[in-house]
């Protein structure tokens, strides 16, 4: 989502710091226009603030239920994510496996066709002699 840099192979890797700092709102932004991004933080969100609610109701600790909140989100939305992007690549190959399929079924038919059309006109030829 961000630019490549450039970096020296000899260097190590850059750290999470490093990559929080080159993080821009727009990458934010862009999220919801992915085809899962928008149902996994708003599931997330959902289920996120419910659950922080709720153990703000029972335990009466803000900092806590805070917690549980974002923890919830988190794990909501990353598993929300992977489910769906797992049933957007399962779709995808049926998809494809369709289309060779509908491929064959067409090249069996010209075939077919084909062989019907010189059936036909031998059948014409042999008549005329």
């Amino acid at each position: 989502m961000t630019d490549a840099v450039e970096r020296d192979p000899q260097q190590p890797s850059s750290s999470i710091w490093d990559r929080l700092q080159a993080t821009r709102m727009e990458d934010f932004q862009r999220v919801t226009r992915l085809s899962c991004g928008r149902k996994a933080f708003l599931t997330g969100l959902a289920t996120g603030t419910g659950v922080g609610m709720i153990h703000f109701l029972v335990h009466r600790k803000i900092p806590r239920a805070c917690n549980w909140a974002i923890g919830t989100f988190c794990a909501i939305s990353v598993g929300v994510w992977e489910v769906c992007r797992y049933q957007e690549a399962r779709k995808s190959r049926q998809m494809m496996d369709i289309v060779v399929k509908m491929n064959q079924l067409e090249a069996k038919r010209a075939k077919a066709l084909a062989s019907e059309i010189s059936a036909v006109e031998r059948e014409e030829i042999e008549g005329k002699e």
